[in-house]
């Protein structure tokens, strides 16, 4: 179920077989839903498995240099976050939204047989980046309503079955959502209350969009890089103004390194390569007060962000695998739900500035031969990944480029739980 073409056609087939003769029109949730990552990259990633220390030559065209890690985040077998390894063929490789996208073409003709609902709720589907790729931006909605999470989420078969039991056929698509981010809502709180169940009570975000509003938010980010490029990237105000907003602003986690001269510390801070896109917006708001093409761009961009959200919720907490309340991560007003990737800040390891792996695929370029399909979100004439290589380009020197990192971190093991999915048959 990870090759497009056949999980494509399996949808395709089951909605025409499945569909009934009643006349009324078909009402489809589609669930793809379980581990996750941020940006996953459309392209064979065994390479970085097999030699997780592989190195690159390129051009400042591109804004990684280096993909240097003491383990690429994808781990194998029953391993958890930031993601595992699918049966794609004829290579392993992640499940790339794009290639979501492709399956969701062909299942719905390209738009003209919406799905109703579209569930992602895995770890950091709930990026910009992908619900734009995911909104079919080139044709029609694949799906009328989209569900996601912008952070760590928890799913398991009762969620399911709660979502399942609590549709109705004559619901319209925002009522479907919005019955579903309820029952799985209802589903993790109870079960946190009924056995104090750790692994399932953890600080999340679970949101519904409309999909043909999420274009909208597109135009919104493209418009603000311009502004932001217009205010020249290489001069020192404006990047400290960037780096101020970032700072500021609420952040969802990706940072999973762990290594003897960085210890991980379970943290919401600035070294977290996503911010919540409408309140990094806010935050450039207030760092530009007297740049009026970049206030009225962002505030585009908050508006266009709670014009395409239809229901969310927010739950804060202490995630599962951190042992005390230190690290509680707390989602409140600012945290609309939407996420934008957003390093400017990086890591520091031995004096040398590392980002985050999402952006050695954050590009239009293909120099390594490993970025065939670009994100759609970054595709266009002056785009948000311009203001990351305007902001990183010659950052640490006329002959040094930033490089990217990219590490894992061994989690606790998660208590197996015995549960029981309805089964129809007919």
């Amino acid at each position: 179920m990870t090759d497009p073409a056949s999980l494509g056609a399996f949808i395709r087939w089951a909605r025409a077989t499945y569909g009934g003769n009643t006349g009324a029109t078909l009402k489809s949730v589609l669930s793809y839903i379980g581990h996750g990552v941020a940006l996953a990259p459309a392209t064979d990633i065994s390479p970085y498995v097999k030699q997780p220390a592989a190195t690159f030559n390129t051009e400042d065209k591109i804004l990684a240099t280096a993909l240097i890690s003491s383990t690429f985040p994808v781990p194998g077998g029953q391993d958890i976050h930031p993601g595992q390894l699918t049966d794609q063929h004829p290579k392993s490789a992640l499940l790339s939204p794009y290639a979501l996208a492709e399956a969701l073409r062909i299942a719905t003709n390209n738009g003209e047989n919406p799905l109703t609902v579209l569930d992602i709720v895995h770890c950091f589907g709930g990026t910009i980046e992908e619900f734009y790729e995911l909104s079919n931006a080139n044709g029609k909605p694949v799906a009328e309503v989209m569900i996601g999470s912008p952070n760590y989420t928890y799913y398991g078969p009762t969620l399911m079955s709660r979502a399942l039991t609590g549709v109705r056929p004559d619901q319209s698509a925002r009522e479907m959502a919005t019955t579903i981010v309820a029952a799985y809502e209802a589903a993790l709180v109870e079960a946190d209350q009924i056995d104090g169940d750790p692994d399932v009570d953890h600080p999340r975000i679970i949101i519904a969009v409309e999909s043909s509003k999420i274009r909208l938010i597109k135009q919104g980010v493209d418009a603000l890089a311009g502004a932001i490029i217009a205010q020249n990237l290489s001069a020192t105000d404006t990047k400290n103004r960037l780096v101020a907003a970032h700072q500021a602003s609420q952040q969802y986690d990706t940072t999973t390194c762990d290594l003897p001269e960085r210890k991980r510390d379970w943290s919401l801070t600035a070294e977290d390569g996503l911010s919540d896109l409408a309140d990094f917006a806010q935050q450039l708001q207030v760092q530009f007060t007297a740049t009026p093409s970049i206030t009225m761009a962002a505030g585009n961009i908050i508006s266009a962000v709670e014009t395409a959200i239809i229901t969310s919720t927010r739950t804060s907490g202490t995630p599962w695998f951190v042992e005390t309340d230190a690290h509680a991560w707390t989602f409140d007003a600012r945290n609309r739900g939407i996420a934008l990737y957003t390093d400017f800040q990086g890591i520091t390891l031995n004096n040398q500035k590392y980002i985050g792996w999402q952006a050695h695929w954050y590009t239009t370029a293909n120099e390594f031969g490993d970025n065939l399909h670009p994100y759609a979100f970054v595709q266009g004439d002056t785009t948000w990944a311009d203001v990351l290589l305007g902001f990183w380009k010659d950052q640490l020197g006329q002959n040094s480029r930033v490089k990217t990192i990219a590490c894992s971190t061994e989690l606790p093991e998660v208590r197996p739980r015995q549960l029981y999915m309805p089964v129809i048959m007919r």
